[in-house]
């Protein structure tokens, strides 16, 4: 779908001038041959001049190929010829070459001489220096150097082949004609073959008969009987065409194939008609001929093997028509054709689409073309030369596509082929080339090709333009209303509406247009001479406005009222469509210049700015001066996307709010370097979720975009072999989804999102409030049931627009919210979403016709979350009585969307057994499963029936219940019940009416408490049931004292008589033993106190506890101060000194953690790849000795560690690949011990000096705490000394702690810093991977905080 434009046209005259041949020239100098020096981008010409004296002058000029240099042809080199060409028809310079590596030019001439130019570029300095380096007596037919510059193939006057190097070495030597076919002459078994097929009455003979009679000539009347040769694009082989005489005696052109070294691999197949026109495909094996077949030009190929291939007839040719010459570009898609007509000379550029030939652009210069070439590395730069010079065209592909906006965008495409249009309106109908809707002829009497077109973007019309000045401006009705693709023959043609001849000399090169109707204005880009650019401003009526371009011009765009040029460097100039030719054209004020010279551009008016989005030739992407990407390979535009492909196969999308000027967001981000990936799916999900460049999709390969049809919602795109894809992407049709949401068309964005398998939850997250306002309308469009379901099954409790299209919805930032906020991160989750929707909708549809819509109000009560299915089976109920055949079909359905068995269940516990057999039936139970079941019910009461089904459904509660309801007889029933499923709460409840048995469930939920060891709820159960001595009991189980001795000390009840003072001492010696036994010295001390009258056992209780300040309380309470020098004072002393031994084994420990730890710094320092198994897998984690008994193991990681070599296994035992439980506890033990050697120890030991240090450290702080200030108040030396001693010690054990804390965690918090910054830095190149997390047990360990409870005297230290 792809056209030619003409970019720039460059002229550089050689010859002509005073300086450009000798004095003594009877006859002008002409150009002979160019060549070029593509590093430094220097033109190399040979001129000639014939001399009185019949022998030839040649001089051969440097010139720079850049436009805006004047710089004038400089001759290097001038030299005379002894002779002039021996042979017939063939020039004197027959191959010119540029040689890099030896920075030198070779001159083949066909009189044998071969010339050799050294420092022609001035490099070395001083003047180039000719020399022979060979000669050929018999004179040179034909010469091509390889493209890889090592080889020239050379044809001597004597028909003799050779392969010579570029130091002038024969490798090879031959005849150039030869009857043999070559070395890959084809093994024929006959198959096909004339003489093998059945000729009926003709004969055998008939079979013998040769196809070619002896005398037929096989010669094109116009040959001009020259040798020609040309070269594959990897120098392999190369061809050579030579008129000759064959053996049958006929006349023709013969094509041989021959390898580098000149050996002969094939003979092509004889063709009629075959001229002199050879060219090779660079990347391919087709090699094209030109033929003449009954007055017919046609280009054929033919295959490596000689054999023909395919063919294509040239376009525009008459009777004086003359092939002259066939050349691949560089990128083998385009082929120059060189044709000599009568009335001036013309390059066809032929372009293969989908296997058919088409031509797209035609060059005819002024003068007559001695040659043309392209450049060797830029496949779109084409040079031709004359008489005089040469002219350089630079061409660039092109898209004419109509760019009108929605909903009047049509999506059409013109494609030039020859003096014909293809036209295409993608909107109507979708034709791949080398169809088309219409080819549309451009006049009878018009054989050119067009050079441009140009589509109005205010109405259907378009502008062709041809290089001789002729605008045609054509009307084109179309009816965008009709369905998509309708037929061809209905879509009207377009009308010629007015044409206008540009009066003046000049090349026209490119055209646009605005406006529409009678207004419509045309603006035609014209070269004009050397660096001479002009803009013509033409319309339908009135006189043309010529106006100059002082800076040129390759390029020219529409805007809404005006153009837009652009200068080889990329600055941007504006031409008002009111401008006149006394106006000057200056770079633009408001738009800013491109980086570079884009090829493709296009102009968009945003709502704050105006810019100019530009493709450059290398790949580039650019707003104005601003790189959006760096690999693309074509671009277009929407109402709200900017839509490009890239070389990596992918299709982006970027909001166009996001290219004004300020705007900084995640969619606009350009990369120079390439960036790996991360290679993390999650990563990449997250970024495409949270909009990071996330709007894109995969392309097949080699994708270009062709049009877009927002209206339609399709992108066209066209693969490298020439077929078209038409695609709908997410952004487009959720832009349609959106606008006909905002429109209350609600039947159209749900076709839509049905269509085009779009999650059917936008209908409601677009706006939520105005789709519960307007519920009504949207049920009323979306009638359908089916519809409807389809609606209600997909709801989810999420926010798709802030989820899964959460890119795609931002099309622009809301006035009121700032980039940040819009692109910040969201769950997107709506608790309650599903329910309330369902309620919505099934309340809209109970309103209009409930049993109508049965199936849809079904659908909203199962969506729910939780399903509501008992309020479903209560319409299926209704629904059955009103209409038995409509509710089996509703039962079919509701199965369909739930659970069979749920169901049957659910209607079991309705008690409704004609619904329960309608479900059983309908879901194809097994009869024998629940017939018998139903049949077993009906025959008991109501309440007994009922509390078998809840039983059987695991209803306990209501079990309970019904079961209660069924008779008095059966309480025994419902206390065995109540006791095996726990519901005594139950049970309490159905007989709160009734005392006597209320106190029965009491007492025996009482019972079972004490049966589960709840003894402390089982006593308050017996409280209330008034059973004080089982109440007892409990509370004493429990160890609940102060309830216990609250019911001990009561009054006396029939139930329990009152206890002696011997009974509670007793009780209380029993309770504090127990309470002893639980640790729990105070509550013990306090009882023995209170309830047992014992002082001196209390103190001795609360000294086992360390209650040093509650003993000294008591005594002093009750005047025992002698109990104080007995008990109490050497206790403190004896807990002083167990706490000093406590703070040495506790520093002792930690100080072997350190040592220990140190060594294992030392030893990774020493060799870390051994440290962390990189060196051997081996010892990874997964080697660990783990393994049950008896198993063998692989290795072992103890050897991280260690000098000793891994283990190896040993023998042909096999190793299970999955762990038993009981190696999974080893390995769990193994964790949790840190065994030495092992990878976890370093772990361990860290994980063990942190608990220490957060745990241990504050118990012995408050015990220190509290035995201080114990010692202090005995008031005795002795225990002030014991004070400040163990104060002392715990002072010395923190320091030790906090040096050490220090000292293991200092130098991994910078190791750690380093790494995060380093994470960082990798996270900003894009070259972060992310590392698997650590084995379990060898997680990293953060610095632990030192206990700081409040224990220290400060008074000790000045007592």
């Amino acid at each position: 779908m792809r056209s030619l434009t003409l970019l720039d046209l460059v002229s550089h005259p050689v010859v002509g001038s005073s300086s450009s041949s000798s004095s003594t020239s009877t006859s002008p100098s002409l150009v002979a041959a160019v060549t070029l020096d593509a590093a430094t981008q220097t033109l190399y010409v040979v001129a000639e001049t014939v001399t009185p004296q019949s022998c030839s002058e040649l001089c051969i000029y440097r010139l720079g190929n850049d436009r805006q240099s004047h710089e004038l042809p400089q001759p290097i080199i001038r030299w005379t010829t002894d002779l002039i060409s021996p042979l017939p028809n063939i020039p004197l310079v027959v191959a010119f070459r540029y040689l890099p590596e030896s920075d030198s030019l070779v001159l083949v001439l066909s009189n044998g001489h071969v010339e050799q130019i050294s420092d022609p570029s001035g490099a070395i300095g001083g003047a180039a220096m000719r020399e022979n380096v060979g000669t050929f007596d018999s004179g040179i037919k034909a010469a091509a150097w390889a493209p890889d510059e090592e080889l020239l193939a050379l044809v001597t006057g004597d028909d003799l082949l050779l392969s010579i190097t570029a130091t002038f070495d024969v490798l090879s030597e031959g005849p150039l004609t030869t009857t043999s076919f070559g070395v890959d002459a084809p093994v024929n078994v006959g198959w096909g073959d004339k003489s093998t097929q059945f000729h009926g009455s003709l004969g055998r003979s008939a079979a013998q008969q040769s196809s070619l009679t002896p005398t037929q000539t096989l010669a094109s009347p116009n040959d001009d009987d020259r040798i020609r040769i040309s070269w594959r694009g990897d120098s392999a082989w190369f061809s050579v065409s030579k008129f000759e005489r064959t053996p049958t005696g006929d006349t023709r052109r013969v094509l041989r194939i021959f390898s580098r070294l000149g050996e002969l691999s094939s003979t092509g197949e004889a063709c009629v008609g075959m001229e002199g026109g050879l060219s090779w495909q660079p990347s391919g094996s087709l090699i094209a001929v030109n033929q003449r077949d009954k007055g017919q030009q046609r280009v054929v190929f033919f295959e490596r093997n000689g054999l023909r291939r395919y063919e294509f007839a040239l376009k525009g040719e008459g009777e004086g028509t003359t092939v002259k010459e066939l050349s691949w570009n560089s990128e083998s898609n385009l082929l120059g054709v060189r044709l000599r007509r009568e009335d001036g000379d013309v390059v066809q550029l032929w372009n293969r689409n989908n296997y058919c030939w088409t031509l797209k652009q035609e060059i005819a210069p002024r003068s007559r073309i001695t040659s043309l070439f392209w450049h060797p590395e830029e496949p779109l730069s084409l040079y031709l030369t004359n008489s005089t010079g040469i002219e350089h065209f630079s061409l660039a592909w092109d898209t004419f596509v109509s760019s009108r906006e929605a909903p009047k965008d049509s999506g059409s495409v013109a494609v030039v082929d020859g003096a014909t249009l293809r036209l295409t309106p993608f909107r109507l109908v979708n034709i791949p080339p080398p169809m088309a809707a219409i080819v549309l002829t451009l006049g009878l009497d018009i054989t050119k090709t067009p050079v441009h077109v140009a589509f109005a973007k205010q109405e259907n019309g378009f502008v062709v333009l041809f290089d001789d000045g002729l605008v045609q401006s054509w009307a084109w009705e179309l009816n965008l209303k009709t369905t998509r693709n309708k037929p061809r023959n209905e879509i009207k043609e377009p009308v010629l509406d007015w044409s206008v001849k540009i009066d003046g000399q000049g090349y026209c090169k490119q055209c646009a247009v605005v406006g529409k109707g009678d207004q419509k204005k045309v603006a035609v880009l014209r070269y004009t001479g050397r660096g001479g650019t002009e803009v013509v401003l033409l319309g339908k009526e009135g006189k043309p406005e010529v106006i100059r371009v002082e800076e040129g011009a390759w390029r020219i765009e529409g805007t809404e009222d005006g153009f837009v040029l652009e200068s080889k460097d990329g600055t941007l100039l504006e031409v008002s469509s009111q401008a006149t030719s006394d106006d000057i054209l200056l770079p633009s004020d408001d738009l800013m210049p491109l980086a570079e010279f884009c090829s493709d551009i296009r102009t968009l008016t945003l709502s704050t700015t105006c810019i100019v989005l530009g493709l450059s030739l290398s790949g580039r992407l650019y707003s104005n001066s601003r790189l959006l990407a760096s690999d693309a390979t074509s671009f277009i535009c929407t109402h709200d996307f900017l839509i490009y492909t890239t070389f990596t196969h992918e299709a982006k999308f970027i909001p166009l709010f996001s290219l004004e000027s300020g705007q900084q967001n995640d969619f606009v981000t350009h990369v120079e370097s390439v960036r790996k990936s991360a290679s993390s799916e999650e990563e990449s999900s997250n970024s495409v979720k949270n909009g990071g460049m996330g709007i894109r999709r995969a392309v097949e390969r080699g994708s270009r975009l062709v049009t877009v049809v927002e209206s339609s919602t399709t992108l066209v795109l066209q693969m490298p072999r020439g077929n078209l894809e038409t695609i709908c992407p997410r952004p487009l049709v959720l832009r349609i989804v959106r606008q006909e949401l905002d429109r209350g068309h609600y039947r159209t964005a749900f076709l839509t999102c049905r269509r085009h398998r779009i999650d059917l939850n936008i209908l409601y997250d677009h706006n939520p409030t105005t789709f519960r306002a307007h519920l009504s309308e949207f049920v009323s469009q979306v009638k359908e049931v089916d519809y409807l379901n389809l609606f209600l099954s997909g709801l989810k409790d999420e926010d798709v627009t802030k989820t899964i299209y959460r890119s795609l919805m931002i099309l622009r930032p809301k006035p009121s919210t700032s980039m940040k906020a819009v692109t910040e991160e969201d769950d997107g989750v709506v608790k309650g979403k599903v329910n309330e929707v369902c309620d919505l909708v099934r309340e809209e549809l109970e309103k209009r016709d409930v049993f109508g819509y049965a199936n849809s109000v079904l659908t909203a009560y199962v969506r729910k979350n939780p399903a509501d299915y008992e309020a479903a089976l209560k319409v299926l109920v209704e629904l059955k009585a009103k209409d038995s055949d409509r509710a089996q079909d509703a039962v079919k359905y509701i199965i369909f969307l739930s659970d069979a068995n749920k169901l049957y269940d659910l209607a079991l516990g309705m008690y409704d057994f004609s619904l329960v057999l309608l479900i059983a039936q309908e879901s194809q139970k097994d009869p024998r499963e629940y017939l018998p079941f139903l049949r077993e019910l009906r025959q008991l009461d109501t309440y007994l029936q009922r509390h078998r089904i809840d039983d059987h459904l695991e209803r306990y509660d209501s079990a309970l219940r019904n079961l209660a309801k069924a008779g008095e007889g059966r309480f025994e029933e419902v206390l065995e019940y109540a006791k095996r499923h726990g519901l005594f709460g139950t049970a309490l409840e159905a007989y709160k009416a009734d005392a006597g048995r209320y106190r029965v469930v009491v007492e025996a939920n009482a019972d079972y408490l004490m049966e589960n060891r709840k003894y402390a709820q089982a006593g308050l159960l017996y409280s209330i049931a008034s059973q004080p001595s089982k109440a007892i009991a409990a509370y004493q189980s429990a160890n609940a004292w102060q309830e216990l001795f609250t019911i001990a000390l009561s009054s006396a009840s029939p139930e329990m008589p009152k206890k002696s003072a011997g009974e509670i001492k007793a009780l209380a010696v029993e309770v504090a033993e127990s309470l002893r036994g639980k640790r729990r010295f105070s509550e013990a001390g306090r009882v023995l106190l209170e309830y047992g009258r014992d002082l001196e056992a209390a103190v001795h209780v609360l000294i086992e506890g360390n209650e040093f300040a509650e003993c000294l309380r008591i005594c002093s309470l009750y005047n025992r101060r002698d109990l104080v020098e007995t008990h109490v004072k050497a206790s403190t002393l004896e807990a002083q000194s167990t706490l000093i031994d406590d703070f040495g084994e506790l520093k002792e420990q930690i100080e072997k953690q350190v040592e220990r730890l140190d060594e294992l710094k030392k030893r990774r320092d020493a060799n870390p790849n051994q440290f962390f198994c990189i060196d051997d897998p081996s010892g990874g984690p997964d080697d660990i000795d783990v393994q049950p008994d008896g198993e063998s193991d692989a290795g072992t990681a103890f050897t991280r560690y260690t000098a000793a070599a891994p283990t190896t296994l040993r023998g042909g035992s096999r190793i299970s690949s999955t762990r038993s439980s009981r190696s999974k506890r080893r390995a769990g033990l193994k964790k949790a011990a840190g065994k030495k050697g092992s990878i976890y120890e370093e772990t361990y030991l860290l994980n063990s000096f942190k608990k220490s240090v957060e745990t241990r450290l504050a118990e012995l702080q408050t015990e220190t705490g509290a035995l201080l200030s114990a010692l202090l108040l005995l008031h005795s030396t002795t225990h002030r000394s014991a004070a400040a001693a163990l104060q002392a010690e715990l002072a010395s054990l923190e320091d030790a702690f906090r040096t050490s804390l220090d000292h293991l965690w200092s130098w991994r918090e910078k190791e750690w810093a380093t790494e995060r910054h380093e994470e960082l830095r990798l996270k900003a190149r894009g070259e972060w991977v992310e590392k698997p997390k650590p084995e379990e047990g060898t997680e990293k360990v953060e610095r632990p905080k030192m206990a700081k409870e409040k224990w220290r005297l400060g008074l000790l230290e000045v007592l």
